[in-house]
This record gives C-alpha cells, sequence and structure tokens, in this order.
C-alpha cells in the first residue's frame, strides 16, 4: 500500500465520505423540519346565536324564487350554510324534513349550491374580530305558492 487510505471498493476517503454524506442528509432533513408548515387546522364554525354581529347578506342568493318548481312538490328543507371569516359561502348542507319519496336531498343540495354560489356576507363577528359562522335556515318550497320561497331561521 501506498499509505493511503482505502474504503470499500478501493477508492480513497470511503468511510469519511459516507459520513460527509450522512451529514448532508441531516442537514437537509432539519432544514425540511424547521420550514415546513403545519397543516391548517380545521375552522370552527360558530352559531348565528353565539355571535356578538351574525353575518349580513353582501350579495344575496338569486335563483330561490325557482326552487319549488324544481323541485315539483310541497317540501320543507333544512339548510346549513357555512360562511368563512372572509364572507364567503365554503359549503352549503341540505335536507328534506320529513324525506319525501321521489325528492333528494342531493338535488336540493345542487339547487340552493347554484342560488348561493354568487352569494357573499359581511362576516359575522365575535369579540369585535370576523369568524367562520353556520347559519341555518328552514325554506317551505311550494310550487302552488305564488311568490318566493319563505326563509325561517333555526337559530
Amino acid at each position: 500500500m501506498n499509505g493511503v487510505r482505502t474504503g470499500p471498493g478501493g477508492r480513497p476517503g470511503g468511510a469519511r465520505l459516507a459520513w460527509a454524506a450522512a451529514g448532508a442528509v441531516l442537514i437537509v432533513l432539519a432544514w425540511l423540519a424547521l420550514t415546513a408548515r403545519p397543516a391548517p387546522a380545521p375552522q370552527a364554525f360558530h352559531e348565528r346565536w353565539a355571535l356578538d354581529r351574525e353575518p349580513e347578506y353582501a350579495y344575496p342568493p338569486l335563483g330561490l324564487e325557482a326552487l319549488p318548481a324544481q323541485i315539483g312538490r310541497a317540501v320543507r328543507a333544512q339548510i346549513a350554510i357555512r360562511i368563512d371569516a372572509g364572507g364567503a359561502v365554503v359549503g352549503i348542507d341540505a335536507r328534506i324534513v320529513p324525506p319525501v319519496a321521489g325528492v333528494s336531498d342531493e338535488a336540493l343540495r345542487e339547487a340552493i349550491a347554484e342560488a348561493f354560489a354568487p352569494v357573499s356576507f359581511l362576516p359575522g363577528r365575535l369579540d369585535g374580530r370576523a369568524v367562520p359562522v353556520v347559519k341555518r335556515y328552514e325554506l317551505e318550497l311550494d310550487p302552488k305558492a305564488p311568490l318566493a320561497p319563505g326563509f325561517a331561521t333555526l337559530n
């Protein structure tokens, strides 16, 4: 030998190279751990009754008057509209109470979601700050009624 340390495969400095590679991997993993952002926490939606000021329509829903004709029969629907802290509608749940044969909750939800697509709200406030809110309504949908369906707030 000529006095040069060799590692596996007869290459010089194999052990040092392995330690350097392991160190580089640890540095990269530490950097990723320090710069990774945690997943956002799910929003807790506040009920209207718990607020200082409930959300108000900045732009009202369109097409609600057409819902009874789309459904085709008189039904009562319970609707929950989730509104983020910025006033945007981020989710809608709807169900027919009591269930009616031939009318699906999904069809109702899609029709209501279409009516509420352009809607925006002035955000609800709790302790002076804008917070996400769920607004709950009960709709009476009757195709024989002469005017738009009536809203009744549930809470």
